[in-house]
């Protein structure tokens, strides 16, 4: 079963810049997105996802990153 995480980053405000998460799903090219709106300020949101990550997921950072690297890397394959 592919692992999932969420992912974020500064560029991923919605119209009410609200930042709204992804779900990154391992080996696939691309990313979910979802209708989470987790507040206009950046580090906070930052938090929720890394804490979600980890506690809910029971991912690593360094898990996190393979999840990633690997839904960016099938789209240059």
């Amino acid at each position: 079963m592919a692992r999932k995480a969420l992912y974020l980053d500064k560029s991923m405000v919605n119209d009410n810049g609200q930042h709204v998460p992804v779900i990154v799903v391992e080996g696939t090219d691309g990313y979910y997105p979802t209708d989470w709106e987790w507040g206009t300020d950046y580090a906070k949101a930052r938090g929720l996802v890394d804490d979600y990550n980890t506690k809910t997921l029971r991912l690593s950072d360094i898990d996190v990153l393979e999840i990633v690297a690997s839904s960016i890397r099938g789209q240059f394959i």
